[in-house]
């Protein structure tokens, strides 16, 4: 496999892109994928990104209601991730959340989506074990329903250091309920408390960013619960600063980013801050343009289109 430099990431890393060969299956469809970068630390989630290659291309609107719900189960996909050593064995896997392939409005043959994967210890017993493996290694992705597996894609795990140490052991203390500030933007005010000593304390650390990003998505989804449209816009100011910076964390297509600039868009806009609600939703539909979100932020600029017309 090859690959090709992009430019550096926050953490001082290279983002690459895997130049992938596509895994062929059975039936014509395959599966590619790409990661966010080479080189994570241990506990660190994974982002990765997955493109579908369908032999029959998806063709939404059928009149027979039995073919409109299997075009549509046809894009209902759970994916693993599996990492293997050199001689191919399995070391851990985890599944990868989040990844959600986007119905299209016509007929089509990729789809293209992105989550996070927590590699867990293979025997765990049901529990949530952090991987504890180092080293260099290949990453899988597979789709459970259709047997697909994707390209190979070479990437390396690394030890913290003394350095990092304390900011990876905290971090790893705090799942299994960090999963859900992580991946749900919702948590215990103990969890609070674990992010906010992560955010201060290791900054410039993964563990730090994922903190950063996951406590201003928390404070922007509790603020919608409490005032929403409602509210004065002055509380909306707070919030989109806290979102403005972590929309910065992290570069590319990662998940977290995408939705960072989908509730900034939101943000600005409850703030009477139209342009610059504009201007994040067309970024946002310029970087992640076949995602949920970008259909969020294209409704978004309609309603700000239409608030300015007035």
């Amino acid at each position: 496999m090859c690959v090709r430099s992009i430019g550096p990431l926050n953490f001082g890393l290279t983002l690459v892109f895997c130049l992938t060969l596509i895994a062929p299956h059975a039936n014509g469809d395959s599966l590619t994928a790409n990661v966010c970068k080479e080189s994570f630390l241990l506990y660190e989630p994974l982002a990765v990104e997955v493109t579908v290659h369908l032999e029959e291309p998806f063709r939404p609107g059928a009149d027979d209601p039995r073919e409109a719900a299997r075009q549509l189960r046809r894009l209902r996909r759970r994916f693993d991730i599996v990492l293997q050593d050199p001689n191919n064995k399995m070391v851990c896997k985890g599944l990868l959340c989040g990844a959600e392939f986007v119905p299209t409005d016509g007929p089509a043959s990729e789809f293209t989506t992105s989550g996070l994967a927590f590699p867990q210890e293979r025997d765990r017993g049901g529990d949530f074990v952090h991987s504890e493996h180092t080293g260099a290694y290949t990453l899988l992705v597979r789709d459970r329903e259709y047997g697909l597996e994707s390209n190979p894609i070479a990437i390396t795990v690394r030890n913290p250091g003394k350095t990092r140490r304390e900011a990876a052991e905290f971090f790893r203390s705090s799942f299994p309920v960090a999963l859900t500030a992580i991946l749900e933007h919702e948590g215990s005010e103990e969890t609070l408390r674990r992010f906010d000593h992560l955010a201060r304390e290791f900054p410039d650390t993964p563990y730090g960013e994922y903190a950063i990003v996951s406590l201003a998505l928390m404070q922007y989804k509790t603020t919608f619960a409490a005032h929403n449209s409602g509210a004065d816009p002055r509380v909306w100011a707070p919030v989109a600063t806290e979102l403005r910076k972590a929309a910065s964390v992290f570069d590319g297509w990662h998940p977290l980013r995408e939705k960072a600039l989908l509730d900034l868009a939101v943000a600005y806009a409850l703030a009477d801050d139209i342009a610059d609600s504009r201007r994040v939703a067309q970024t946002l539909i310029s970087e992640f343009p076949n995602s949920k979100s970008a259909q969020k932020a294209a409704q978004l600029l309609k309603e700000t289109r239409q608030t300015e017309e007035r």
